[in-house]
């Protein structure tokens, strides 16, 4: 398609297909396969929702940026998609409102592709969500967005290694210039779920147990994601997941499972959970992400070196403090500044207003003449006295 041709069609979808909900009510036809993306804030999202769709939405560089929900339809070679760019979002255990209705979006359309859109250089940090979503047994395609910024930090991901591993494609892209986007749409549209999964991450035993006792209990949720939900039940209160019908009798069950028998208190699951969510996603990561050290380091760079190292950090601390307390502000501010200011400056000053003031008064008050006895003085000399 012609630059003309493909602006053209960017402006038809801008005024006819694009629509945004701004409540949990989220307006999603029933008449297409879904491509849902999340992520975290500021990782290219819309940008990549743009390149797929040949849409625009509000691309920014601050955090947060897409509020509503962004929806428009497209073909991915031959293929009808609806594209539903959802709020950023950090973790399923939703904190704002906006992560929770990006997680009921998530979980409604359980059965269609997840497109996890991760910033390439901070994938130890962000890779956590990816092993939720595939924990939920959703269709999940990870996105490495802005491979382009590897290069500045000379890291290196081996992409297949990462596939074989999380067991999901994986993409290379640089949504803003359109890179890796034709791939991406293949691996759209070529997607074959596994029928069942491997368990990519096993918690401690205390942990696994209480997975299966809240899976026993009658969940009225008869999605493939029971795992995930009985997760989300053991770290969240039963009241915050909004897409699950609980009542009374459900609610005091799962507290009584997330009680710890032996002190009568409440396991601290989310840490335990999340702790060890990040502890794989890093075990991951050091067999597939390697960074080159440089050869030529900066004055800043030996520095910070230096100073986070103990044995030479606290000398320098030290001089530090000498140099810039007692010395600068102690010595020089206290002493020299102060004495050059009140000495110079300010006796200075003191005089030149003193002398203007009395040669003013002195011309405002005299006389053409005053009479000193019987004598006269004239004006001219009457203004130096």
């Amino acid at each position: 398609m012609s630059a003309p041709m493909k602006i053209i069609e960017r402006m038809k979808n801008i005024n006819s297909t694009k629509d945004c909900c701004h409540d949990e009510n989220v307006c999603l036809s029933k008449e297409y396969n879904k491509i849902i993306l999340v992520g975290s804030p500021n990782v290219g999202k819309s940008a990549l929702f743009n390149a797929l769709t040949d849409s625009y939405v509000t691309v920014s560089n601050y955090p947060g940026t897409t509020v509503g929900i962004a929806k428009t339809t497209t073909s991915i070679e031959g293929k009808n998609y609806e594209v539903i760019d959802t709020p950023g979002m950090y973790s399923l255990l939703s904190i704002t409102e906006e992560e929770k209705i990006s997680r009921k979006i998530v979980f409604s359309y359980a059965k269609d592709i997840i497109i996890h859109v991760v910033d390439a250089k901070n994938i130890e940090r962000m890779l956590p969500l990816t092993l939720q979503l595939i924990e939920a047994n959703f269709s999940v395609i990870l996105v490495l967005n802005l491979m382009d910024e590897l290069d500045k930090y000379k890291i290196k991901i081996n992409i297949e290694k990462l596939g074989k591993k999380l067991k999901i494609p994986v993409i290379p892209t640089i949504a803003t210039k359109e890179v890796g986007v034709n791939e991406l749409k293949t691996a759209i549209n070529t997607y074959r779920k596994l029928p069942q999964k491997q368990i990519l991450l096993t918690y401690s035993a205390r942990i696994e147990k209480k997975i299966e006792e809240v899976i026993k209990l009658p969940l009225k949720y008869h999605q493939q994601s029971l795992r995930s939900i009985a997760l989300l039940l053991l770290q969240d209160e039963t009241t915050e997941i909004e897409f699950i019908p609980v009542t009374k009798t459900f609610t005091s069950k799962i507290n009584i499972i997330k009680t710890d028998v032996e002190n009568g208190k409440s396991y601290p699951f989310l840490y335990e959970i999340a702790l060890a969510r990040q502890q794989r996603a890093t075990e991951i990561t050091s067999h597939t992400l390697s960074q080159q050290n440089s050869k030529k380091t900066s004055i800043v760079d030996e520095l910070n070196e230096l100073m986070i190292n103990p044995w030479t950090g606290i000398p320098i601390l030290i001089v530090v403090i000498y140099i810039g307390l007692y010395q600068i502000v102690g010595k020089f501010g206290a002493g020299y500044a102060v004495d050059f200011i009140e000495n110079i400056i300010y006796e200075t000053t003191h005089e030149l207003t003193l002398g203007v003031s009395y040669q003013s008064n002195s011309v405002a008050v005299c006389p053409a003449t005053i009479e000193a006895g019987s004598a006269s003085i004239p004006r001219a000399y009457a203004s130096g006295i």
